[in-house]
Parts: structure tokens; C-alpha cells; sequence
């Protein structure tokens, strides 16, 4: 099928290739647009693949190895850190001094809730994280193999010359990574103290169906279980009044 490209009052102009719109030769069948596709489309592990099948059995240059690490940090998803922020900066909990179960319920439900979507952030981010890691490291090691530099501090600023953008941005996704962690660890720590709120009700509600019980029901092991002594001025309570 032959394809072509129409604007609207244009005949020809420079296009990129993303801004073509390609449709049907024939004008009477309605305009289907095709997607073009470009190398990003290819999954992370097709482009290990093919990387894998060009330069698997073959004794690398740093140019190849340079090669290497640049198409796997080109197909990396595109991640939103800003976006991820204002998503992470919503996530509020409400921590009650004397909840009631329906409130520690709606709490518990809400601390599961961004534990799930902070997992899924932290798995891209982790992923992202490692494969930059690892070029780094990959490039670096490289660039101490082939360098003329006398000393080792001359080859590692001799790389950071080379690769100083790969740098900056292993540090903007490690200081992300580190913010993902820290709000996972403090919404961790909400719902430990909600489960506690609710194990602590729990226990006051078994000890009420205690008391409904006779006094002679209970053996008298400890203190704890001595007439309490009110502080208020009401009057103290003993077993024959319950």
C-alpha cells in the first residue's frame, strides 16, 4: 500500500518523523492513522536481547561498551518525579488519640491503600535506579581500561569529564529513590501505631466482657487485678457494686 502525508494548505515542509500523520492512498476508505515506530517502543528486555545477539560473542571496544549503556538508558520508561511528588505529598492518614473502630478501619484501609501505590513508584524507580547504576559502573570500569592517565584519580576525572550528565542523573534518581523510601517508612510506621490502637481496643473490649463476670470467676494473681483507685474524687468501685 502506498502512503503518503497531507496538511492542510502545505505541500511540502520538514516534518519530523513522529509529526507525520500517515493514512490510505485511497480517500474513500476513512484516514487510519499508523503508529510509527520508533526504537523506544521496544521493551527493555527485547533491546537486551538484541544487544545481546550484536555484541554477546565480541570483545568490545569502549566505543561498543559507550554504545551499550546509552541504548539501555534510552529505552528506560520517562518517569515524572514531580508528578510523583505531588502524588506522595497527598497521601495522609489520620492517626485518632481515642479512634473508634469504624475510624482505625478507614485508616488501616487508607495506609494499604498507599503502600500498594508506593510499591508500584518504588519498582519503576528501582529499576531505573539499577540499570543507571550499572552503566555507570560499566563506563567507568571501561574508561580505567583504555585511559593513558597515570593515576587513578586522573582516570576517574578523565570519566567524569566524559560522563557527566550520566552522573547528575544517577544522583536525581537516587535522591528520588531515597524520598520514595523514607515516605514508605514512615507510612509503615502508621500503620504499625494503628494496629496498635487497634490491639490495645481489642484488649479493652475482652477486659469489659471480663467484668461482667462474677468476682469469684477470677483468681486473683496480680495486682492489676486490685480495685483501681479513682483519682477524681468519685468513689471507689469495689466488685459487689459492679
Amino acid at each position: 500500500m502506498i502512503l503518503w502525508y497531507k496538511m492542510k494548505g502545505v505541500d511540502k515542509m520538514e516534518l519530523k518523523d513522529e509529526d507525520l500523520e500517515f493514512m490510505s492512498f485511497d480517500e474513500d476508505k476513512p484516514k487510519k492513522k499508523i503508529k510509527h515506530k520508533t526504537s523506544t517502543d521496544d521493551s527493555f528486555n527485547e533491546t537486551l536481547d538484541k544487544l545481546d545477539e550484536e555484541y554477546g560473542d565480541k570483545n568490545c571496544s569502549f566505543v561498543d561498551v559507550e554504545n551499550i549503556g546509552k541504548t539501555m538508558l534510552s529505552v528506560l520508561p520517562k518517569l515524572d518525579f514531580e508528578k510523583y511528588r505531588k502524588e506522595m505529598n497527598k497521601m495522609h492518614v489520620d492517626v485518632y488519640e481515642n479512634p473508634t473502630t469504624f475510624q482505625i478501619t478507614e485508616s488501616m484501609a487508607k495506609v494499604q491503600q498507599y503502600k500498594n501505590r508506593l510499591s508500584e513508584i518504588m519498582i519503576m524507580v528501582e529499576h531505573e535506579y539499577m540499570t543507571r547504576k550499572r552503566v555507570n559502573d560499566i563506563l567507568f570500569d571501561a574508561n580505567q581500561a583504555v585511559s593513558k592517565q597515570s593515576s587513578a584519580d586522573k582516570r576517574r576525572g578523565e570519566a567524569t569529564l566524559r560522563f557527566p550528565v550520566l552522573l547528575l542523573k544517577l544522583s536525581n534518581i537516587e535522591s528520588f529513590r531515597y524520598e520514595v523510601t523514607n515516605v514508605m517508612n514512615n507510612m509503615r510506621s502508621i500503620g504499625d501505631t494503628i494496629s496498635r490502637q487497634a490491639s490495645v481496643m481489642q484488649m479493652q473490649i475482652t477486659l469489659g466482657e471480663y467484668r461482667k463476670k462474677m468476682p469469684s470467676e477470677f483468681n486473683k494473681t496480680s495486682e492489676g487485678e486490685e480495685p483501681l483507685d479513682y483519682k477524681s474524687g468519685a468513689p471507689e468501685l469495689t466488685w459487689e457494686n459492679v
